[in-house]
């Protein structure tokens, strides 16, 4: 095997193990707790623009009436 042919083999593997590297990476317990954070953030943001539109406000006065009933 000559140089350059070592050099394509060497660069394969290391790419291989950086795929490797990157998947573990990405399905790892601290990775996981990042994405449902994420998760979590998009939906309270998507809640909370429900809320400001009109059918939301509707739904919400409606749920407090029944909640705060005097």
């Amino acid at each position: 095997m000559n140089g350059g042919q070592f050099l394509i083999t060497e660069n394969i593997k290391q790419f291989l193990y950086g795929l490797e590297t990157l998947s573990s990476l990405c399905f790892s317990p601290l990775m996981m707790a990042v994405w449902s954070i994420g998760l979590f953030f998009h939906l309270s943001i998507f809640s909370a623009y429900f809320l400001a539109t009109d059918l939301g406000t509707i739904l919400h006065r409606k749920l407090m009436h029944f909640v705060y009933l005097p």
